[in-house]
């Protein structure tokens, strides 16, 4: 009996601690369930998430780069614009009964525009012949005044008159004709071909001459 009281005066404390919290506790409240999971493309948490485009949506236009400013300059052919031309070269006397000499020419031109032009053309010959057909080194001057047509094209005729002197080795001045045609190869180099017309009324003569020139233009 003793012992049964003893066991009995124990037991409550152990108790106590098996089943009542030794510190005051509460009750926790239930957590709300997880949010369901969005996947990243979903436009509505990332802007940039793609989406196919329905034919009902407006797409805009495509970015087009600005167009650059006209800044270059407008070509000018300057063959319609007046301005001088200048010309120095050589050539050869002959083709007319004459004898073959060296000449110097030169040309002092202006040309007005695409269709016209004039031009001073002066020649000195290097070599003669008498009047009774002997040849000597006394030399002869000519200077035309011509024409010129079309004179920056690759055909350019012309026509004109103008002095000679010591035609035949008379050592007088005439008067002359002049025709020819330029025949201008490239920007700077021409060759000319014309034909000459003295008047000798001193020796009631006349004279005919031909020339081939390649001259330096610029």
């Amino acid at each position: 009996m003793g012992v049964s009281v003893a066991l009995a005066a124990a037991t409550p404390s152990v108790f106590a601690q098996g089943l009542v919290p030794l510190a005051p506790w509460h009750q926790v409240a239930p957590q709300a369930p997880a949010a369901s999971w969005i996947p990243f493309a979903d436009p509505r948490v990332n802007p940039l998430a793609w989406r196919p485009v329905s034919r009902y949506d407006a797409v805009p236009p495509p970015q087009q780069p600005e167009a650059a400013l006209e800044t270059t300059v407008p070509v000018v052919d300057p063959a319609t614009q007046p301005g001088p031309i200048f010309g120095i070269g050589t050539g050869i006397h002959s083709f007319a009964g004459d004898r073959t000499s060296p000449v110097v020419t030169g040309r002092l031109g202006y040309a007005f525009g695409e269709g016209f032009g004039v031009s001073l053309r002066p020649t000195y010959i290097f070599l003669n012949r008498d009047l009774q057909g002997v040849d000597n080194s006394d030399g002869a001057f000519q200077m035309p005044l011509t024409l010129d047509l079309f004179p920056r094209a690759l055909f350019s005729p012309y026509i004109g008159a103008g002095l000679a002197t010591n035609t035949d080795t008379s050592h007088t001045t005439d008067a002359m004709l002049t025709g020819g045609m330029d025949l201008n190869l490239v920007r700077h180099l021409s060759l000319g071909l014309n034909i000459n017309y003295i008047f000798q009324p001193a020796q009631n003569d006349s004279d005919w001459e031909a020339m081939a020139l390649l001259y330096f233009r610029f």
